[in-house]
């Protein structure tokens, strides 16, 4: 039997990796397939830090480490901003639309639309382990 972690394990691994506060906040997809892992998640860096490969591995395994292998999530996209409601709630039904390659539904509530812009971008152009 596989136990799915819940959004909310995989978040605090991710902001609290190494607590070297390079991350802000992230947001997990989970796999369609089995729902078992995470298919990949959007991580927020601190100001100053940079996007790299090198970063997005350490992510992944940092993930790896504190709740198992399942949870490795397969794609970590770094993103300057998650979309946002104006009271600040994330959008996390258009980060699925991104992640499975569908069109966006109603974004007329976001603070930012451009946000979902950049992080479709980023979203492909980031690696992805098979």
């Amino acid at each position: 039997v596989v136990q799915r972690q819940g959004d909310g394990a995989c978040r605090g691994s991710v902001v609290q990796r190494q607590g070297d506060g390079a991350c802000r906040g992230s947001v997990a997809h989970w796999s369609q397939e089995d729902g078992a892992g995470p298919e990949g998640g959007y991580v927020i860096l601190r100001g100053g830090n940079e996007a790299t490969d090198e970063l997005r591995e350490e992510i992944r395994q940092h993930v790896s480490t504190k709740l198992g292998a399942i949870t490795r999530p397969k794609a970590v996209v770094l993103v300057p901003d998650l979309p946002k409601t104006r009271s600040g709630k994330i959008m996390r039904r258009l980060l699925r639309d991104v992640a499975e390659g569908r069109q966006l539904g109603d974004t007329t509530t976001l603070a930012d639309a451009s946000v979902v812009d950049e992080i479709r971008t980023r979203a492909s152009e980031a690696p992805q382990e098979d």
